[in-house]
């Protein structure tokens, strides 16, 4: 277990971090020149100077602009807490994250970091190119603070770990991206550290490997570890993390729950094309719901029905369930696509589906026209609860003309039966299993 630590292990306090933009290559000389200048000119404190002092002031600010990769950032994380970052690409994710684990320092604003920090940010940082995988282990290893017997003792199972064989004694410039990952994460491992810090590193590589790096990140938050996750993998933010941040031109816009977090960043993505709001309110079951989309088409009615066409949110596994949508067009549209989506109680999504997919193509859809979807589902899924969106929008996906989105709409509730004999997953699937014995 990691050692528990009074107050907060990390604490970001009003952060600001900006980058000067230069107008042009030699703008940097000119600022220098006359600030210095300026200087001169303070220093004289002649009155009439003063109007001359104005006039370069703006002239030296005209010279170049401030681009704020983030701007008054504020977070903090618990022992044994795991929260992910998530954004679009240039939101400041990335440097959050290199801020905490040092690596920049802020513009502006305080960072408490209290505990061992581990950090697998960029492919390949801290590593020299020129050096074998061995001698950069070694280099590594002794930058977290490890001394070369324990290095020594730990060699092997970084090779093992890492699966990259005979590379191991070959220079890193030979290297693939992926090859980099393993060693560095494989290095990491055996470190301990009481904060982890990862920066989509684990996106790069095999199926496999990213499958045994996430088995090794569960244990490690189950023996309390604090983890700090920036993905694009929404799930695995969802199945990870204790909550969510989602920063959007530097700032945090949403934070909390992961699955409310989650829905609001798909519903900006779908926002990027089509100027809309976007709503956020707890449905009966305590669930959040997120509504969002142009307005163009709106959801009149959604209804959970069962195969006698009964209003209902209760059914055994193998059941049928008919999931009606009724819609209304508000302006005429091109195309129009109905879909649903149902996600397990931690939001990781299980099925998706919609007309476009299914093979219902329509078109030239007029102003007040109204329409009406029936999805049958045979629900071959585990016991639980499960949530339901509905979705309407054009062509085969929301981000390309949101309508109406509902995500979260409904919640559903399916039951075992006795004869289930399945222990684990998703999905039911029909199984049989035969023994032949011989003496």
């Amino acid at each position: 277990m990691h050692a528990s630590k009074a107050g907060p292990l990390i604490d970001v306090r009003r952060v600001f971090k900006y980058y000067r933009i230069w107008r042009d290559p030699q703008a940097r000389f000119k600022s220098i020149l006359l600030s210095l200048v300026l200087r001169g000119f303070h220093l004289l404190r002649i009155s009439w100077l003063r109007a001359l002092n104005h006039k370069l002031e703006k002239h030296i600010q005209s010279l170049h602009r401030d681009f704020f990769a983030l701007q008054d950032v504020s977070l903090q994380l618990s022992g044994g807490e795991t929260v992910g970052i998530i954004g679009l690409n240039g939101s400041g994710k990335s440097t959050l994250l290199q801020i905490i684990a040092g690596v920049l320092q802020p513009s502006a604003g305080d960072i408490c970091v209290n505990g061992r920090v581990a950090a697998l940010l960029e492919l390949g940082a801290g590593f020299n190119e020129e050096f074998t995988g061995r001698e950069n282990v070694f280099l590594n290893a002794a930058i977290w603070g490890l001394e070369k017997p324990q290095i020594e003792e730990k060699m092997e199972e970084i090779i093992k770990f890492s699966e990259i064989g005979e590379f191991i004694d070959q220079p890193v410039k030979t290297y693939s991206s992926g090859m980099k990952v393993r060693l560095a994460f494989s290095v990491l491992t055996q470190i301990k550290p009481d904060i982890f810090i990862i920066d989509e590193a684990l996106s790069v590589g095999d199926a496999y490997f990213s499958h045994k790096s996430t088995s090794f990140i569960r244990e490690y938050v189950r023996d309390g570890g604090t983890l700090l996750l920036c993905s694009h993998d929404l799930n695995a933010v969802k199945t990870l993390c204790h909550r969510a941040i989602l920063l959007e031109s530097g700032r945090i816009v949403e934070e909390g729950d992961c699955e409310r977090v989650v829905d609001y960043f798909n519903a900006i993505i779908s926002k990027r094309k089509d100027d809309f709001k976007i709503r956020q309110y707890k449905n009966p079951s305590g669930k959040y719901v997120t509504r969002s989309g142009s307005g163009e088409v709106v959801i009149d009615a959604f209804r959970i029905l069962d195969e006698e066409r009964n209003e209902t949110i209760n059914f055994h596994r193998g059941e049928r369930l008919i999931v009606k949508i009724k819609c209304t067009a508000k302006k005429a549209v091109d195309q129009l696509t109905a879909g649903i989506k149902i996600c397990d109680r931690i939001g990781s999504t299980v099925f998706g589906v919609n007309s476009f997919h299914l093979e219902e193509d329509i078109r030239n859809v007029k102003r007040g026209e109204q329409l009406e979807f029936d999805f049958f589902i045979d629900l071959n899924l585990v016991p639980g609860e499960y949530s339901i969106t509905a979705a309407i929008h054009s062509d085969d996906s929301h981000l390309k003309g949101n309508y109406d989105w509902i995500e979260n709409m409904s919640v559903v509730r399916i039951n075992g039966r006795k004869t289930d004999h399945f222990t684990i997953g998703t999905a039911y699937l029909n199984s049989r299993v035969t023994v032949d014995r011989t003496i």
